[in-house]
């Protein structure tokens, strides 16, 4: 096969090994011309205020969404997303929108958590809101847990007070192993959350050294294990391409991991950024090759599907209990409440959001929710909207590819994902699934269905290159 070759390939076991290289196989052309799709060149989906920006500057957005609250089914149920920017420290190599905090640490997290109850109001006195049924309410960052307990138990106060949450309502949160302590445990319990997302990234101490965990792998199976004696859901990161990282050491974390009842896992490849770039050159990473990372994506991906997890998004997969719900709501038609800086919502096909920190920390009043402006999806988008909800979830369905690409235009680009390994037949016989190839590729096949709607294009889409 004329595939590149990474000394890694040798590490790989069988059958992986033999099985990551057809799906790397299937990338070629078939011809003289350049590969069909290149390793090298991964995209991945970008948000529609990415492609085209937010027309609709903060008041404007402000007033629409009022009016899309106060028309919207009162029976549709909705997600709430808090975003938390803080962490104890900076890990080097992360590119997420997160700062450590250091001096005036008090001040900074009593003055945010005023912030956001007072956005939380605002959206709450929207009564046919607040009355709406809430699926889950997630706490993301950064590391939600850096707030402190007096202020994380306000915003959980409140949001329970000013929303309509049950039961039914799961509440989740994202953290660190080293975050977490009988005191946080205890804490944690009591406020109701019982969905943990830990951002393992790798169990290899070498591994873990390098990447600045402060505490040794076996401690953070401890956490998941005490977690899970709770009777939480815990998911876990997994980060491919780290420094020093094997085959045989990735294998060996998700063992463990699987052992230790995790019961989802985010697969992510190294993300080199301007957040992250010292990190990539002080490890000599920027020489290292795209290829690598996919290997082991594929690696991963191909070892948890043979243990029975299976994708409910993109780069997620899961069995038993996670729904990972947070991440799955385009899928249940639901709406998304984005509160907090950096945050992204969307009520039925108005999307809107939120500032970087001193910007937010700027705007918000008892009459601003501190917006940064917002956009309606196009009747264009709504039809592609349909299509990326699918992807996104790990599954294609030819019909409804049909109806919004029309027959021929669908039943080509199925042929070319089928020909390279995009998507193949579902296990379930209910469709297409994607494959790892797809994965990896996600943002460019959403690129394809696009150029293939029609040839009135969405402002902002550019033509793909035949």
């Amino acid at each position: 096969m004329n595939i590149p070759f990474d000394p890694v390939f040798d590490q790989i076991p069988e059958p992986y090994a033999t099985r990551a290289a057809a799906q790397l196989h299937a990338l070629q052309s078939h011809s003289q011309g350049p590969p069909a799709y290149s390793v090298d060149q991964r995209g991945l989906p970008v948000p529609v205020w990415v492609r085209r920006g937010l027309p609709d500057e903060a008041g404007r957005a402000w007033e629409v969404l009022q009016t899309e609250l106060h028309t919207a089914p009162r029976e549709r149920p909705l997600c709430i997303y808090l975003h938390v920017p803080f962490c104890d420290s900076h890990c080097e190599f992360c590119d997420c929108y997160a700062f450590a905090l250091r001096r005036h640490r008090e001040r900074h997290t009593q003055s945010y958590t005023a912030h956001l109850c007072t956005e939380i109001g605002l959206w709450a006195g929207q009564v046919p809101l607040s009355r709406r049924p809430v699926t889950s309410i997630h706490f993301g960052g950064g590391t939600p847990t850096t707030l402190g307990w007096a202020n994380l138990e306000r915003l959980v106060g409140v949001l329970g007070a000013h929303f309509s949450v049950g039961p039914q309502t799961e509440w989740a949160l994202e953290t660190t192993s080293s975050s977490l302590d009988e005191e946080a445990f205890a804490r944690l319990h009591a406020l109701g959350f019982r969905r943990l997302h830990i951002g393992v990234q790798s169990l290899q101490d070498e591994v873990r050294q390098a990447i600045g965990r402060r505490e040794p792998g076996a401690a953070a199976l401890q956490k998941i294990e005490r977690a899970r004696g709770l009777g939480w859901i815990v998911s876990v990161d997994v980060i491919t391409g780290l420094p020093g990282q094997t085959p045989a050491g990735l294998l060996d974390d998700l063992d463990r991991l699987v052992a230790s009842g995790a019961e989802g896992f985010s697969i992510y490849e190294l993300q080199h950024s301007s957040h992250n770039h010292r990190f990539f050159e002080s490890h000599n990473l920027l020489s290292q090759p795209v290829l690598r990372r996919y290997l082991l994506f594929q690696l991963a991906f191909q070892h948890l599907e043979a243990q029975g997890y299976t994708k409910n998004v993109f780069n997620h997969l899961a069995r038993g209990r996670d729904r990972n719900l947070y991440f799955t709501f385009p899928q249940r038609g639901e709406d998304l409440l984005a509160i907090g800086t950096i945050s992204d919502g969307v009520f039925g096909n108005y999307h809107y959001r939120h500032p970087e920190y001193w910007d937010y920390t700027r705007q918000v009043s008892p009459h601003d929710p501190g917006l940064l402006g917002g956009l309606r999806r196009t009747p264009q988008e709504d039809r592609l909207h349909r299509i990326e909800v699918q992807l996104m979830s790990g599954h294609v369905d030819p019909h409804t590819l049909g109806e919004i690409l029309g027959e021929d235009q669908a039943t080509a680009l199925l042929r070319k994902w089928l020909k390279h390994h995009m998507v193949a037949a579902s296990p379930h016989g209910d469709g297409l699934a994607l494959t790892t190839n797809g994965a990896w590729f996600i943002g460019q096949l959403l690129q394809e269905a696009i150029h293939c709607s029609s040839s009135t294009r969405p402002p902002g889409w550019t033509r793909l290159q035949e």
